[in-house]
């Protein structure tokens, strides 16, 4: 029997492969592909500290907790709100919520007040407008991927984003945020 340090690396060095596989789902997100296989090595080595290798899903729970880990650490460096693929090629890059806070010289205040008004904002959307704008806007994710999950048309989800963003700026009061990141009537 293998002592407990040796079982370890064993598994971590069996599910290598297994990891970057995972990271490589998610290259051309705008982060680098060793960032991710990073991110990817040091989700794997501490499910593997957290798991009961005895298990005949390990592979299955491993790869669960590496592709959980990528998605929170693009989610966290992404932006907030993403440009409209009609505006992506013309308009200047998308500017994370820190930075055009950091620019403006708001206070940490204005960033708690800022995500507040944003959560209660959506709300008032309905369970299948929360999760559309949750898995478009904040896990990047196409509408087409999101339209399969649900089981309609990409157009659906379409209309049923572009009503919930609706829905989110009248509750805003029509408030925007302009390209400096500061409020916009």
């Amino acid at each position: 029997m293998l002592a407990a340090g040796e079982e370890r690396r064993r598994l971590i060095e069996a599910h290598l492969p297994l990891s970057r596989r995972v990271a490589l789902r998610y290259t051309g997100r705008g982060e680098a592909q060793d960032d991710l296989t990073q991110v990817g090595a040091l989700a794997l080595i501490r499910a593997v500290d957290r798991c009961d290798p005895s298990r005949r899903e390990l592979p299955a729970y491993l790869a669960r907790c590496v592709d959980g880990e990528i998605r929170n650490y693009l989610r966290d460096r992404s932006s907030v709100v993403r440009r409209p693929r009609r505006l992506s090629a013309a308009a200047a890059p998308v500017v994370p919520i820190d930075d055009a806070i950091a620019e403006r010289d708001a206070t940490p205040d204005d960033a708690l007040l800022d995500r507040a008004a944003i959560a209660a904002a959506a709300r008032r959307l309905d369970d299948r407008e929360r999760w559309i704008v949750l898995r478009v806007y904040f896990e990047d994710r196409p509408q087409a991927e999101v339209a399969v999950e649900l089981g309609i048309s990409q157009a659906h989800v379409s209309r049923l984003l572009a009503g919930a963003i609706r829905k989110m700026r009248r509750e805003l009061g029509g408030a925007r945020l302009s390209r400096n990141g500061q409020r916009r009537e």
